[in-house]
């Protein structure tokens, strides 16, 4: 684990809101040896305040032994961390009113914050249930997985979300074309948490409109 990829932690005030959750039950994930508690959140930007988060989600959090057993300074400096952007931060997409990032009490006591992606895969270990796999779609962006197939490499898991197409045709003069889609893909996540590839299986027009 190194310092220049993750920080340790900073206090901060936040709110807790709801939102959708990924579909990962945290039963169901198996860290590496080294992590005592990992969660992920998202934080939403404060108005007007540039790198300033307001309000935050809890997505997944897992502990190696009962959260009453932790000594409650501990999970109160690792509850509270403050999240970090940087220029690498891509955990979960790029949204420029949401920030995700991971943390992590390791089997040192020590609490860190990690911003992304590899780092976060680096403490699943091994890909070796369905939910980490579909954890491992979550946080490099895509919608969670639908359907599931094991295979020798790893995972293949069939996901659908929509996007829209600013390119599409058909608008008279100099109007634009904005069509809204919903698009069904594939992915193979193997074993080291990779995404080796992706192919799209199917698409289709939600909406579309000349503006």
């Amino acid at each position: 684990m190194k310092k220049t990829v993750m920080a340790m932690f900073m206090m901060a005030a936040v709110v807790q809101i709801e939102a959708k959750q990924p579909n990962v039950s945290a039963n169901d994930i198996h860290p590496s040896e080294n992590v005592k508690c990992l969660e992920i959140r998202s934080y939403e930007n404060s108005p007007n305040k540039k790198n300033t988060y307001h309000r935050w989600i809890r997505h997944v959090t897992w502990c190696s032994e009962p959260i009453s057993d932790i000594d409650p300074a501990l999970y109160k400096k690792f509850s509270m961390a403050k999240p970090m952007r940087t220029k690498e931060s891509n955990i979960g997409g790029s949204h420029p009113g949401r920030l995700i990032n991971g943390f992590l009490i390791d089997k040192n006591n020590k609490v860190w914050r990690m911003d992304e992606v590899k780092d976060v895969i680096t403490q699943l270990g091994e890909i070796d249930t369905p939910a980490e796999a579909r954890l491992i779609l979550w946080i490099h962006g895509y919608t969670n997985g639908n359907h599931y197939y094991k295979t020798a490499k790893g995972y293949e898991i069939t996901y659908t979300y929509e996007t829209t197409d600013k390119e599409c045709k058909g608008c008279p003069g100099t109007t634009q074309c904005v069509e809204k889609k919903e698009v069904t893909e594939k992915a193979l996540v193997n074993k080291k948490g990779e995404i080796v590839s992706r192919k799209k299986l199917k698409s289709r027009s939600l909406k579309k409109e000349c503006i």
